[in-house]
């Protein structure tokens, strides 16, 4: 995976992500803002907290070009996932990422989400 360091205003940020092999399922649940909205509604199931300012997690993927990504998603589970009126923030974002004939994204659950 890539790791980059750049420096901001003379402060040196480090870009690194976390790799790993998840075989099973994985469920990813967004914040539902338990502390701004104590009483935040419940879903169907009668579990899941939706989010009251609709501010959810997000998978952004975004590469310099060309086959230069691999991920692989699947058997994932997403909750309270997005970012309302706002674009391109959805739940899992292919972000003008080109060919990437290695990846791919399959079997995946997305419900609850604040964007579509």
């Amino acid at each position: 995976h890539l790791g980059e360091t750049r420096t901001f205003d003379g402060r040196v940020v480090e870009f690194r992500a976390e790799v790993g092999l998840l075989s099973r399922n994985v469920v990813i649940i967004g914040d539902h803002d338990d502390r701004l909205c104590p009483l935040a509604d419940t879903a169907e199931d009668g579990i899941t907290k939706l989010s009251c300012n609709q501010f959810g997690g997000q998978i952004f993927l975004h590469s310099p070009g060309h086959e230069s990504l691999a991920a692989r998603l699947s058997n994932l589970e997403i909750k309270n996932g997005g970012q309302a009126f706002r674009l391109g923030r959805y739940a899992i974002h292919w972000h003008m990422i080109g060919n990437v004939r290695e990846s791919y994204q399959k079997n995946c659950s997305i419900h609850h989400s604040c964007n579509r």
